[in-house]
């Protein structure tokens, strides 16, 4: 509950067209005002949840490996590696794709015996990169999930995306992220040998 109340005063004179000088104003700062607005908004949160084939380190490194190639399901241009990051982790690894000029970073990359997280970033989101968002932060864990007894082991992903939409841009946020997120995950499960089409079963969006 509860907020911050903003009071923008403006004053000046005016030679001529006072008018025309008001209205601009008045825009201005109404424009200004609602961009603000926009960016304290709560958090969006989509979340995947899925079975893979394969162990979680094997899973987290075929993640890495989709990024790199550009292999997320689905058509984009090649892209161009911009900081090859970390030899070991692939931390700090970036790429950049063009069109549209949209920027990618590996934050974080650990994995344990049964195990793994990786975080991941937009650098520059905003309508030139037809990601219009303020902020967005993605998170990837893998964890055991089966394999005892003989069967073969699986892991399972939790893939979370937090974004802060641009005003009037959550439509579109939505849109690609619940397209490239499945596509992107159904490629993952093909390559670790397991069932595609049931990769993107298990997924919501909501509000922090």
């Amino acid at each position: 509950g509860g907020g911050t109340e903003m009071i923008w005063s403006v004053g000046f004179d005016t030679s001529a067209r006072s008018a025309l000088w008001e209205g601009v104003t008045r825009g201005t700062v109404g424009e200004v005002s609602a961009n603000l607005e926009a960016t304290l908004r709560p958090l969006v949160v989509f979340t995947l949840t899925a079975n893979l084939a394969g162990r979680p380190a094997d899973a987290a490194d075929a993640w890495l490996q989709c990024l790199a190639d550009g292999d997320l399901g689905v058509p984009l241009p090649p892209p161009i590696v911009l900081d090859e990051g970390d030899a070991d982790t692939r931390e700090g690894w970036e790429r950049l794709i063009l069109p549209p000029g949209l920027r990618e970073r590996v934050l974080r990359v650990e994995r344990t015996a049964d195990a793994a997280q990786l975080e991941y970033t937009v650098v520059n989101p905003s309508w030139c990169t037809c990601y219009p968002a303020h902020s967005h932060h993605g998170a990837v864990a893998f964890a055991a999930s089966g394999g005892g007894n003989g069967d073969a082991p699986t892991t399972a992903l939790t893939w979370t995306v937090a974004v802060r939409p641009c005003r009037g841009g959550a439509p579109l946020v939505r849109l690609l992220t619940s397209t490239i997120v499945p596509a992107f995950t159904r490629t993952l499960a093909a390559r670790l040998g397991g069932d595609a089409d049931a990769a993107e079963a298990r997924s919501s969006w909501t509000n922090l």
